[in-house]
């Protein structure tokens, strides 16, 4: 079914900011939400075709050293602590 896709950059405090939001359309003929939903033909929309909701993906893109601005502002700096690939939008969190 169709889905949306939710971005983030996450920063070293933790605190993850929405950089996108994006829709994917499945394409399918029996998803109410797609742009090819069959409207033309007779059917049994209620029974035979799906998506009364939308679901969300969420995904990290950017892991930076930095701090959000928020933490800027109280006086915190660069955090040294993560691993090298935190900033190349590797989501650190699951890399084992």
């Amino acid at each position: 079914m169709c889905w949306h896709i939710v971005t983030y950059r996450e920063y070293s405090c933790g605190i993850r900011q929405c950089t996108d939001r994006s829709s994917l359309d499945c394409k399918r003929e029996n998803c109410r939400l797609s742009k090819v939903h069959e409207t033309r033909k007779t059917h049994d929309c209620p029974n035979d075709c799906k998506g009364d909701k939308t679901e969300e993906h969420h995904l990290i893109m950017d892991v930076t050293k930095n701090p959000c601005q928020i933490c800027l502002g109280l006086g915190r700096t660069v955090h040294l602590g993560l691993p090298d690939y935190a900033a190349s939008g590797i989501d650190y969190q699951h890399v084992g």
